[in-house]
């Protein structure tokens, strides 16, 4: 299968396949040198890429290369998906959400992976592989559960500078400017959370620069998206 390319300058090439379900997408890429695109990278491209390059990236989501793990109320966000690690392991992730299931992990694995981010919070952002919601993020949850950041206060989160890193105040910047105040981190409902025995596992999904009926722009950071089955584009990326 065909891979559309694009050279951004000063991240490599960006790499975008046909409508797949999650698995094979990332077997498209891999069989081309491409991985998974990190929301850092996706950030960089949406803001300095050539405009044609930049107007496709801000006008499409895709899956990246973190991931959620949730246990009860608790949430870590992780750099690098268990699910990238091992084919067979996205094989079946992919063929449990088909079957309406979530991707169960241990109890241990959590708090090994918990652990990890305590460890991590003494870090700059740019080294950190797990993290997890500070305070001042709790206070913006909604009613549901979801995060709704203020772009404007972007610097005083944890999660949108661990997840764009260097470019983070810029993209919010950018943000504000396509008319998007607030970056939401959508999550899975609270009360479905509370109902859940064992730790289990969601991709993010970055949308798209998009507009809803109050004019308000989306472009929110999702963990909340378990359809690993449905057929998207995937946008991965070969470093220079």
């Amino acid at each position: 299968m065909s891979i559309e390319k694009f050279e951004v300058k000063g991240l490599g090439t960006i790499g975008v396949t046909d409508e797949l379900p999650y698995n094979e997408g990332i077997c498209v890429l891999r069989e081309e040198g491409f991985d998974a695109i990190s929301l850092r990278d996706l950030a960089f491209g949406r803001l300095y890429a050539g405009k044609s390059t930049r107007d496709f990236l801000r006008k499409n989501g895709t899956r990246t290369k973190e991931a959620v793990l949730y246990s009860g109320r608790d949430l870590l966000f992780l750099f690098d998906s268990p699910l990238l690690r091992q084919n067979e392991g996205l094989d079946a992730a992919v063929s449990a959400t088909r079957l309406g299931q979530e991707i169960y992990f241990t109890d241990d694995f959590f708090e090994e992976t918990k652990k990890t981010a305590k460890k991590d919070s003494h870090r700059l952002y740019k080294n950190r592989i797990v993290v997890f919601p500070n305070r001042r993020e709790l206070r913006y949850q909604d009613k549901t559960g979801n995060m709704i950041l203020p772009c404007f206060r972007i610097h005083e989160f944890t999660i949108p500078n661990w997840a764009f890193k260097d470019v983070a105040e810029d993209y919010a910047q950018l943000m504000l400017k396509e008319g998007i105040n607030n970056l939401p981190i959508w999550i899975p409902d609270k009360d479905y959370l509370s109902t859940t025995h064992q730790p289990f596992l969601r991709q993010i999904w970055i949308c798209c620069f998009g507009k809803t009926n109050n004019k308000e722009g989306v472009a929110g950071i999702s963990g909340n998206n378990r359809k690993l089955y449905e057929k998207d584009r995937l946008i991965g990326l070969r470093k220079e």
